[in-house]
């Protein structure tokens, strides 16, 4: 939404189009096959891991979003490929369960990240190596920036944003999209969460045994 293009679809004044920069964007896989994401989408890559376009220096910024959290670790070779992209100093945005990825890359280790709240504790156990906070939404340490769940996502773009463009554009754009600034600490404690989510199954408990029981 910051590109020439975009701003002038949108008919923005000229003073914004001019704060524009060009952005493009890749799709990185293993291989150019086919990748098979939820929704029953597919994504075709638009490079490999491999590509020299890709490679550690030519990024500005690495996104990783969100697997399923039982996945397990993903293969070495994209553990490499994050591990050097951070090495090289590529600004890296980690989305929802994109935790996983950092804390199975050794890339979180040593630093304050964040990951969807209610897999905090498990983050923690998982990866002791970082500090791991559940209270904030956005957190950014050094060149690794990190969010909790999906919709968060949101914030964390709208912060590298704010951190990266002229605040002009970045008000015009988040306004265009209805992304509003929400506060970057949660509002509730993360015990009041998790005693929300148990409380839900409590009551969904008596319709569970009337079907068990065929009632």
């Amino acid at each position: 939404m910051t590109t020439p293009s975009y701003l002038t679809e949108c008919s923005a004044p000229a003073p914004l189009q001019a704060q524009s920069r060009p952005c493009e964007i890749h799709y990185i896989g293993a291989t150019l096959a086919p990748a098979p994401v939820t929704a029953n989408m597919t994504i075709l890559p638009t490079n490999a891991i491999s590509d020299s376009a890709v490679a550690p220096g030519k990024l500005d910024v690495l996104m990783i979003p969100g697997r399923a959290p039982k996945a397990g670790s993903p293969d070495d070779e994209y553990l490499d490929f994050v591990r050097a992209h951070n090495a090289a100093g590529t600004s890296i945005l980690s989305i929802c369960t994109g935790a996983y990825a950092i804390g199975y890359s050794g890339i979180a280790d040593g630093r304050t990240v964040t990951g969807p709240r209610l897999l905090v504790p498990e983050l923690k156990d998982k990866f002791p190596d970082a500090n791991w906070l559940g209270e904030l939404r956005v957190i950014r340490d050094e060149n690794l920036w990190s969010c909790g769940g999906i919709t968060n996502g949101h914030d964390l773009v709208a912060a590298y944003l704010r951190e990266n463009y002229p605040a002009p554009l970045v008000n015009f754009v988040l306004a265009l999209a209805d992304v509003t600034e929400r506060p970057k600490a949660y509002a509730d404690a993360m015990a009041m969460d998790f005693g929300f989510m148990l409380w839900q199954v409590i009551k969904a408990v008596p319709n569970y045994l009337l079907k068990k029981l065929g009632l």
